[in-house]
């Protein structure tokens, strides 16, 4: 099918072109409107734009950027089924529900925004997005996404405020997070390690939600990976809590001078 605009509807594309502006007048990006479309790398809706309709950009192959506006009215289901090339998307505020496959078979997906007024994430909703690594949700929202995703959806957010440039968490997202880390502190500290994200892991360490016994194993895993940043950081960590319980005269299970993560 040829390209078709009537009235403000998008209702088909067919440009031979790497990158493409939706014009300003429009205001509804019809069903499958740039389905199949495999040429096309770069995409920008502008903010006239309130409904996208049901695999809107399905199967655009080669799509790497999607520029949504900040909020829509509606948007349908499969979105951006098999978007092969998309590396992040910033999902518009208004949308309610993330549905089943609706980036299925993103495969290099790293990175996505939800907004507040997502109510409801399917349990395949990312089915196939095997590079998704950092999901920007708020703390309060974590528990919607499938449960694969949540602990790295939390360190997300923890790196975001882990140089405390945004202020002071609030109490209740600090409660959620304080808990989820408490539950699984070896898991958590491998996400850190894994995504060398030392932002995250100064969140965790500031809090003290790491037990000693874990900061030890922790700083052998990043010594023998040779991270030295993350390394320093958490011997850091291990040193203070030593003298911090020695003060106290609690003690530690571990003889100082027999633990040497470098030897």
């Amino acid at each position: 099918m040829p390209s078709l605009i009537i009235g403000k509807k998008l209702v088909s594309f067919d440009i031979d072109t790497d990158e493409y502006k939706v014009p300003d007048y429009i205001n509804e990006i019809s069903a499958r409107a740039f389905y199949g479309n495999s040429r096309l790398a770069a995409l920008q809706v502008p903010q006239s734009v309130g409904i996208i309709g049901d695999e809107a950009f399905r199967e655009c192959i080669s799509m790497k950027y999607i520029g949504l506006p900040d909020q829509v009215e509606e948007m349908g289901s499969q979105v951006f089924l098999q978007c092969r090339s998309l590396l992040s998307l910033r999902i518009p505020s208004g949308v309610k529900k993330m549905d089943a496959f609706m980036f299925g078979s993103c495969g290099k997906l790293k990175e996505v925004w939800v907004p507040e007024t997502v109510q409801e994430i399917d349990r395949n909703c990312f089915s196939g997005a095997f590079s998704l690594s950092r999901i920007h949700i708020d703390p309060e929202q974590i528990k919607l996404l499938p449960e694969k995703y949540q602990n790295q959806a939390a360190l997300t957010f923890m790196s975001s405020w882990g140089g405390g440039s945004q202020g002071k968490i609030p109490e209740k997202k600090e409660r959620i997070l304080s808990a989820m880390v408490s539950e699984d502190p070896e898991e958590f500290g491998s996400l850190v390690l894994d995504s060398n994200d030392k932002q995250a892991l100064v969140f965790i360490l500031d809090r003290k939600l790491l037990p000693y016994d874990c900061i030890q194993n922790l700083t052998d895993k990043a010594v023998a990976m040779k991270n030295t940043e993350l390394s320093a950081v958490l011997l850091e960590a291990a040193n203070i809590m030593r003298n911090e319980e020695k003060e106290q005269g609690m003690g530690v299970k571990d003889d100082p001078a027999a633990w040497d993560p470098f030897a």
